[in-house]
C-alpha cells in the first residue's frame, strides 16, 4: 500500500504563514460580509479557493449561529 503525502509536508514554513495568514483575512471578510447581509455567495466564490469547509462552517456559525 502506498503512502500518502500530505502537501503541508513540502511547503515551506514561510508559504504556509502566507496561505494561512491569507485565509484567516478571506474567514474576517466573510463574517463581515454575513454581518452586513452582503452578498455571501460572491464572498464564498473567493474564500473557497483558501479556506476548507469546516474552516468556513466555523466563520459563519460564530457570527450567525446555526441555520435550523
Amino acid at each position: 500500500m502506498a503512502s500518502c503525502l500530505h502537501i503541508s509536508s513540502i511547503l515551506s514554513p514561510h508559504l504556509k504563514k502566507r496561505i494561512g495568514n491569507l485565509a484567516q483575512k478571506t474567514l474576517h471578510e466573510l463574517q463581515q460580509v454575513a454581518i452586513a447581509n452582503g452578498n455571501l455567495f460572491e464572498k464564498l466564490m473567493e474564500v473557497t479557493k483558501h479556506c476548507s469547509l469546516g474552516q468556513i462552517t466555523d466563520a459563519l456559525f460564530k457570527v450567525g449561529g446555526q441555520y435550523r
